[in-house]
């Protein structure tokens, strides 16, 4: 527009204007012009997208780490056209051909960017267009452009001829003129040409488009292309430099210079509000409009082979993708189902039929004889199978459990029969607590013998619906409040697993109306072939999206239902205000309010997401899941309240045999704690525990085998108290205790130093502590009364 009155306006005028007939200067102005630009309406735009409730919609096949962001405004590269587009048009020689060209590319790329993201953000759907016909219409955009750049090379100001950088002589036609003399085949001599140009051009947008994932990595990889193409461009259209460098000429391709300007000042605004953690995503509607754009510029410029070190980040990601796409095509065929169930208990799956096994006459080898070893070994005895049973202990330390075995008929194996056992077997059913490094299993795998864990055996014979649980910490408390809320809508509910009674034994009790619940551990879940629960719970299926560790290592697919403290999601359950919302096919549901919830720390705010997104995708309605986590009494050994003893609270939490379980711990109180820490060290760095009890400990009071480590490696942090027993260590605390402070069993060990395990010694903390509150001593120590 200002290049159009620059040559139209008045002769005494023109010295003045005549300044702006420079590319340099018009570049200039156009990069700062969209620079400003954006970083003006950027916020608007931010703001705009919110009110319009345009919040990321995680594509399925998308990068795992890309699930912590969603509700984060998309569409921005809205913004990135805008301010690109409006500078060119002010700036750049609108009547010069390359200019049109530039600028239909980026609408047309963006427009098929536009009706994708509008069917994944604003009408839902998960996938957005289809893959085919997305790549439709960026060929029918690319053969358009290379059809117009052909008509370009009637007027001279194109050439087909294709640049190869280092090789100067060398300069092969994309038009086979030997062709054109044909009277039937003259237009397939253009072929190789148009198909060369759209490969460019749909590649290139592809390529941002699939690295379009990281905070900021697209768009700032775009500045650094952008910026090469831009001297790219003033460098092919001058006749010096262009003749020094020895590459073609083509001198009306300088007005792309100033588009190449705009482009880089609108990526760096828009850099601004997208790097880490950005405000705002460009979507498909922004990288496939870049995509485009670079790609016309390189094919117009003739530098498309140097596209490759240009966009350098572009073509890595587009390769990584392929590879990493086929990679995942080769090992779903190569370990089929056993493949899938990798990440089956990690989302909600659509209810299946579970595969049968008939056990009559088969050979089973049960490894471990605990308690879930017994329950496997009585199943499948019980069905006809010839069980043989082994342990690494002997007879006599199994004592009843050897009787019992026997009386059902089972082949018992010690010693040096043990390792024979493995061989000769049509199924070995290992128990949670034997290791997969177990030397029996290494003959079991050589003689190719199948290994399952109970509770893939238990699946395929259980019947209704299975709800499974895992994760590191939680799961006890996830899975007891999930069976509370169920059972107190009215259904039918079995709680299984390791929160108690195996999956396995409770096979019997199961029907087409019973909703299983059950606690799995990681040992578990190294042995499954084809379990697939119909709810699972990884801490839809419903995940953990404030957890990277998890967010990466999440899958694809099936359904996945997000539960997140801290953000909104696209899907699943997130803290609006004081209400926890569920959001499924883009309606928001109000399932309960924070003050429902009687348990303390923010852990326990996790669990209850979690559990109230299974319960709700289960059945249960929101005032039934209110209820049930109102009335939720918690689980016992974890933070558990046992008395007020003249205003000292004292909490047991022995189920804390870890050090981020401690942590946990410790986060669900503000201060004034006394902490009991200590038992069989695990190889833990206790480390991590000093922010939280320099902040708000008075007095640690170590335990147990572990005392000298903790001792050592908290010294410095707060004061400490060698009390070497549990009963000295609740004595010391209440001595030392003023009102308003809190004892916390929150051990960070192991219990087997001095307790059978961490039940025993939390049944033990609670009785000293009921015994201190009817002690006449306790009772009057620095004058109290109870």
């Amino acid at each position: 527009m200002l290049y159009y009155l620059v040559y139209h306006v008045p002769p005494r005028a023109a010295h003045v204007l005549n300044v702006f007939r420079y590319i340099t200067v018009r570049t200039a102005l156009a990069s700062i012009s969209s620079l400003f630009l954006g970083l003006i309406l950027g916020p608007w735009m931010i703001r705009r997208l919110h009110e319009l409730q345009i919040g990321q919609f995680i594509r399925e096949e998308g990068p795992r780490s890309h699930q912590t962001k969603a509700g984060t405004p998309t569409m921005g590269g809205l913004l990135i056209v805008t301010v690109t587009l409006a500078p060119v048009l002010f700036w750049a020689d609108l009547s010069n051909t390359y200019v049109l060209l530039s600028i239909f590319a980026m609408l047309a790329f963006g427009a098929i960017g536009f009706a994708d993201d509008y069917n994944k953000v604003v009408r839902r759907r998960n996938l957005g267009l289809t893959g085919r016909s997305k790549f439709i219409f960026q060929v029918l955009v690319s053969f358009a452009a290379a059809l117009s750049l052909l008509l370009m090379t009637i007027n001279r100001v194109y050439s087909t001829q294709l640049s190869v950088p280092f090789f100067k002589n060398f300069r092969p036609d994309l038009v086979v003129h030997s062709l054109l003399r044909s009277r039937y085949f003259w237009p397939a001599a253009f072929l190789p040409f148009l198909a060369f140009v759209v490969l460019v051009m749909v590649g290139s947008s592809n390529a941002v488009n699939l690295t379009d994932g990281l905070d900021g990595l697209a768009i700032g990889c775009v500045v650094v292309a952008a910026g090469a193409l831009t001297i790219l461009t003033y460098v092919t259209s001058h006749a010096g430099f262009s003749a020094y460098l020895d590459i073609q000429h083509l001198p009306q391709v300088g007005e792309l210079t100033i588009f190449c300007g705009a482009l880089v000042g609108a990526a760096l605004a828009f850099l601004w509000y997208n790097a880490h953690p950005a405000d705002i995503f460009m979507g498909d509607v922004g990288s496939l409009a870049i995509g485009g754009s670079i790609g016309v510029v390189a094919v117009a410029i003739k530098q498309e082979i140097l596209l490759f070190s240009v966009g350098g980040v572009f073509v890595v990601e587009a390769i990584s993708v392929i590879l990493q796409v086929a990679s995942f095509h080769r090992a779903l065929l190569d370990c089929g189902a056993g493949f899938r169930a990798i990440f089956a208990d990690h989302a909600e799956a659509e209810i299946t039929v579970r595969p049968g096994i008939e056990l009559e006459g088969k050979r089973v080898l049960v490894v471990g004889l605990a308690r879930t070893g017994i329950a496997t070994a009585r199943f499948c005895a019980a069905r006809g199978a010839r069980v043989t049973a082994t342990d690494d202990r002997g007879a006599d330390q199994l004592g009843e459990a050897v009787r019992q075995l026997r009386e059902i008929g089972c082949t018992l194996a010690f010693g040096e029969d043990q390792s024979a056992a493995f061989v000769d077997q049509d199924l070995i059913v290992p128990s949670p607590g034997v290791p997969v490094s177990h030397p029996g299993f290494v003959v079991a795998r050589a003689a190719r013998v199948p290994m399952w864990s109970e509770i893939e055996l238990a699946w395929r014979f259980l019947h209704g619906r299975l709800v499974a649980v895992t994760g590191s910490n939680g799961k006890t408390t996830t899975t007891s409040l999930i069976g509370h809320i169920l059972a107190g809508s009215g259904k039918q509910v079995i709680l299984a697993g390791n929160i108690g009674t195996p999956l396995i034994a409770h096979v019997h009790e199961s029907n087409d109306r019973t909703i299983v619940v059950a606690e799995v551990s990681s040992f578990q879940l190294e042995l499954i072939d084809s379990f697939r629960p119909d709810i699972s719970v990884l801490h839809a299926a419903v995940i953990n999206a404030d957890d990277p560790a998890v967010t990466e290592h999440a899958p694809s697919r099936p359904r996945i239902f997000w539960f997140s403290r801290k953000k909104r999601t696209a899907s699943g359950a997130y803290l609006s205000g004081d209400q926890i919302i569920f959001r499924r096919q883009g309606k928001d549901t109000a399932l309960l309010d924070r003050a429902d919830i009687g348990l303390r720390g923010e852990h326990n705010l996790e669990n209850v997401l979690a559990a109230a997104s299974a319960a709700f995708l289960a059945g249960a309605e929101p005032a039934e899941i209110a209820a049930g986590v109102r009335s939720f009494p918690g689980v016992e050994h974890r933070l558990e309240f046992v008395a007020e003893i003249s205003g000292v609270s004292f909490f047991n939490d022995s189920k804390a045999t870890n050090v981020d379980a401690t942590i946990k711990a410790l986060e669900a109180f503000s201060g004034g704690l006394f902490v009991i820490l200590g038992g069989k060290d695990k190889g833990s760095d206790y480390a991590p525990l000093i922010p939280l009890l320099h902040d708000r400990a008075c007095l640690v009071l170590l335990i147990g085998d572990a005392s000298e480590k903790i001792a050592a490696q908290l010294q410095a942090a707060v004061p400490l108290e060698r009390a070497v027993t549990l009963e000295r260590a609740v004595t010391l605390a209440y001595e030392r205790a003023r009102e308003g402070d809190t004892v916390l069993l929150a051990p960070a060990c192991a219990s087997f130093d001095q307790f059978e395990n961490y039940e025993h010694r939390g049944r033990v903390f609670k009785e000293l502590v009921r015994a201190l509150a009817e002690s006449p001593r306790a009772m009057h120590v620095r004058g109290r009364e109870v």
